[in-house]
């Protein structure tokens, strides 16, 4: 395997690697960020973060990287979001998400290309991880999916900014339900940039990624002294080239469609909201994603009530009104929302959530006497 022939330039046994990938071109080096739980689907903790963070600072000044690439270790996947278990302790809580936000959004204003390479589950954090780069190329055995409101949380990290802003709306649904779609369909949504669809295993067709960057060299009628963008110009046409143009991955079943059309059309009251959650219970779409277990009364109410109006919040923000929501409403999660039990019962306990709030009425009551600071524009009703 290509990776086994470098050393990385910290410890094998660290729960992060960094290495260092010479390419053809001189003084074009590659920062390869190696994301190294495997068993755990490479969740992030604090530390992780903190290393990762400190590595970019460290190859922003240095001359020779042109280019980062990130890529998660082991056949299960990508990246599964944050180390929620570890969240449960909320001093531990507060300063993993606020780094965790901080690396994303270092990662979107870096002044270098930043590549993702993803397989396998990619999931909440790891979406929003994915998320930060000029370039992400999804194996096509991915999978990807925001759970969050199963566990009594939201989609964070920045997210609702993309997901308010998708293709046909659908960016709601995904968010509501949980459902997870494989790699052509986050292409047709605009998810990913395009997709590594050699017919390779993802271990296989990492190996191949890495050896081709590490043979890159510019053409020579190169118009441009950026050689890392050059580089990811050419991954992106090399990967999109052998891509499906087959429409049907974009079009929606009709009543998945008309969902959401509804959904971004309904000014989301309580009466409203119930209706959507009722409706979207009915909707048959498996032929486009996969809903998850026990469909969405599974799933925190006040979850899906606060995640449908920050969407809908969201949609008029820039990213940063995002990020910054995202800081306050993860705060409130654990002081007035299903946050602590839904992390216990499901990931620690194994058994079923006692929310807190069983009605949509119940829980656009709570908001009315602790609104969230991110959603004062919001009128509760």
């Amino acid at each position: 395997m290509f990776l086994d022939q470098h050393a990385p330039l910290n410890a094998l046994t660290d729960e992060v690697l960094f290495y260092e990938l010479a390419t053809a071109q001189n003084n074009c080096d590659v920062g390869l960020v190696v994301l190294n739980r495997p068993k755990k689907i490479n969740v992030l903790n604090q530390k992780m973060v903190a290393s990762f963070h400190h590595q970019l600072k460290i190859w922003q000044d240095q001359a020779n990287i042109q280019l980062v690439v990130v890529i998660g270790q082991g056949e299960k996947g990508y990246c599964a979001g944050g180390d929620v278990k570890a969240c449960l302790d909320p001093d531990y809580a507060q300063e993993f998400f606020a780094s965790e936000y901080a690396l994303d959004k270092a990662l979107i204003a870096y002044p270098k290309p930043v590549i993702h390479w993803v397989h396998g589950n990619v999931m909440g954090g790891g979406v929003g991880l994915m998320h930060s780069g000029d370039l992400i190329i999804a194996h096509s055995q991915a999978q990807f999916a925001m759970p969050e409101v199963f566990i009594g949380f939201f989609p964070d990290v920045g997210l609702a900014y993309k997901l308010s802003r998708m293709p046909q709306g659908v960016g709601a649904w995904l968010s509501l339900t949980g459902a997870s779609i494989g790699a052509h369909q986050a292409l047709a949504i605009k998810l990913v940039d395009c997709i590594d669809d050699t017919g390779e295993s993802s271990a296989a067709a990492l190996d191949t990624l890495l050896h081709t960057i590490s043979h890159w060299s510019p053409a020579a009628n190169l118009q441009t002294t950026d050689l890392g963008q050059a580089c990811c110009a050419y991954l992106k046409n090399h990967y999109s080239s052998s891509n499906d143009s087959n429409t049907q991955h974009n079009i929606l079943p009709d009543s998945l469609q008309q969902w959401c059309d509804d959904f971004w059309s309904s000014p989301l009251n309580a009466q409203d909201f119930f209706r959507l959650i009722t409706e979207a219970e009915l909707i048959e779409a498996n032929n486009w994603s996969k809903a998850l277990p026990g469909g969405l009364s599974a799933a925190s109410v006040m979850s899906l009530v606060v995640t449908g109006l920050w969407l809908k919040t969201a949609k008029n923000l820039t990213q940063d009104e995002v990020f910054a929501g995202d800081e306050t409403l993860a705060q409130w999660f654990f002081e007035h929302g299903d946050f602590i039990e839904g992390v216990t019962a499901r990931l620690v306990d194994k058994r079923d959530p006692r929310w807190l709030f069983q009605s949509v009425q119940a829980a656009f009551a709570q908001l009315k006497a602790h609104k969230p600071s991110a959603l004062a524009s919001v009128s509760i009703q």
